[in-house]
């Protein structure tokens, strides 16, 4: 995978959900970053995009992956 490609994705898609005003938009580009939350840390972790990485560990679900994801935060 392309971790810089899609790394600049998902972060037009970021910056998108900031200035949108439309509410719907704006629920779906959070579903679709929510979506993608773990290849967008995966992607940062990659680039060692560190704040990146702890902002869309932020998005993932509550569970194992999360707890993984912080605890390499910890680091």
């Amino acid at each position: 995978m392309d971790w810089e490609k899609f790394s600049h994705l998902i972060d037009e898609l970021w910056n998108d959900h900031i200035r949108v005003m439309d509410t719907d938009q704006k629920t779906r580009t959070k579903q679709l970053i929510r979506d993608h939350a773990h290849d967008a840390a995966y992607a940062a972790w990659n680039l060692n995009k560190w704040d990146d990485f702890k902002r869309y560990t932020r998005h993932l679900d509550i569970g194992y992956e999360r707890h993984f994801f912080s605890a390499v935060l910890e680091i």
